[in-house]
């Protein structure tokens, strides 16, 4: 078996990181790989280190661009690959040595459009120099085989978090080139992986997945999820809305109200970790944000759980105290 698979690795501010996540790539069990690795106008020593992991092995390939975001780098990045097969990998995280190996061997078995594995955070304080010796599991947990209808059900309920993003899983080149080719929408801030996979899911996709965390997510204050610069933007959050909103459209009012779940869980989490932060205009425009979605028609049950958020603090406490009470007596584990 000798199919290409193209590793997309965008490369911002990466110079401290970089070195382990291409060493966990040069580690993999399966050889055939060719890696897009993209300096995004890093501002440190990024690209120097890029020329000199570049001598190391010519499966390696580095480009230069002016700074435009993770997604823009990531479409580049497809336009550039030569493999049938793509991967997703930031330049702070790693794999498995068995990653590309045992998901290409589940994808092809099986004639899937995606095959994906777990993933596990890391400080990077905590995280081993030898990138093999991060890594607990072996590839040996079972697969779960989903149709496009279980997938869909899988992202709406949120049943694994790993599906919504681009990462931690291996992407058939047909899959994203049928129809209109499917690209990274350039000017989200947040959430454009989720964006990228519910228009894949669209299309309709056969996903095969194993528990194994494979992934190693790397966080340190640098981490693009660990940074408020997003919502200097006017509306961060507006891939949860647009998703919601064209379900909602569609007639599909049931899978409309579980995404209206999860934004609402964002704009709740995001307040209080700005709160917690002293963001005090951030949390100015998310309390902002909160008001419009109060006189929102089309979710009045919404309105409530806003109203505790925004103006309660006590009140959303205790509600949520209350709330994993009556689970608790359900039975509901989740």
């Amino acid at each position: 078996m000798n199919k290409l698979i193209s590793v997309i690795i965008p490369a911002y501010n990466n110079e401290s990181f970089l070195e382990d996540c291409l060493q966990s790539l040069l580690e993999q069990t399966y050889p055939h790989f060719e890696a897009i690795v993209i300096d995004d106008g890093s501002l440190d020593n990024t690209w120097e280190l890029c020329e000199k992991l570049q001598k190391r092995d010519d499966r390696i390939h580095i480009f230069r661009q002016k700074h435009q975001g993770v997604s823009i780098t990531r479409n580049r990045g497809m336009e550039l690959a030569s493999g049938n097969y793509f991967v997703f990998l930031d330049g702070d995280d790693m794999l498995h040595p068995d990653f590309l190996k045992c998901l290409l061997n589940r994808l092809l078995e099986t004639k899937a459009d995606m095959a994906g594995c777990n993933f596990f955070r890391i400080a990077s304080t905590k995280v081993k120099k030898e990138p093999a010796k991060n890594f607990t599991e072996n590839f040996d947990k079972p697969w779960k085989s989903l149709n496009p209808e279980q997938v869909q059900e899988w992202f709406y309920n949120k049943s694994n978090s790993t599906l919504g993003m681009a990462s931690c899983k291996i992407i058939t080149k047909s899959l994203i080139c049928s129809g209109e080719q499917q690209k990274f929408a350039p000017t989200v801030s947040l959430g454009e992986d989720t964006l990228f996979i519910y228009q894949l899911i669209k299309k309709g996709v056969h996903f095969e997945f194993t528990d194994v965390k494979g992934y190693l997510y790397r966080m340190h204050n640098n981490s693009a999820t660990h940074s408020w610069e997003p919502f200097n933007n006017k509306d961060p959050l507006s891939i949860y809305k647009q998703i919601r909103d064209e379900e909602f459209h569609l007639g599909h009012i049931e899978y409309a109200k579980k995404y209206e779940k999860l934004y609402l869980s964002v704009l709740r989490n995001k307040y209080n970790m700005a709160k917690r932060d002293g963001q005090k205009e951030i949390c100015r425009k998310l309390c902002i944000e909160g008001h419009e979605a109060m006189s929102d028609p089309a979710f009045v049950g919404s309105r409530l759980i806003y109203y505790l958020t925004f103006h309660s603090r006590l009140l959303y406490i205790i509600g949520r105290f209350i709330w994993h009470c009556i689970k608790m007596l359900r039975g509901d584990k989740k």
